[in-house]
C-alpha cells in the first residue's frame, strides 16, 4: 500500500500516459516518440525504484543486499569526466 501513494510512482504514471495523450489528442508528435518517452518514463522508474530501494536495504543493515549492491557497482565501467566529451 505505501508504494501506491509514493510520488515517485505517481508522476511515473502521468509521464507515461501523457505523450501518448498528447498525440492522440493534438498530433504534436508520432506514436514512435511517444511510445518511446511512455517507456523512457517506466524505465526511468525502475532504475529510480532500484535505487531508493538499494539505498534503504543498505542503511537498514541488510548485510546480503548490500555484498549485492556493492558487487553490482564494480561491475559498472567508470563514468568519463564532463571534459573528455569536448
Amino acid at each position: 500500500m505505501n508504494k501506491l501513494l509514493s510520488r515517485k510512482l505517481w508522476v511515473a504514471v502521468v509521464a507515461f500516459f501523457a505523450p501518448i495523450i498528447t498525440q492522440y489528442a493534438t498530433g504534436a508528435i508520432g506514436w514512435k516518440e511517444a511510445l518511446r518517452l511512455s517507456v523512457l518514463a517506466a524505465v526511468g522508474y525502475c532504475v529510480a525504484q532500484g535505487v531508493a530501494d538499494a539505498g534503504q536495504a543498505a542503511a537498514t543493515g541488510n548485510k546480503q543486499a548490500a555484498e549485492t549492491i556493492a558487487a553490482a557497482r564494480q561491475q559498472l565501467p567508470p563514468v568519463p569526466k564532463p571534459r573528455e566529451y569536448l
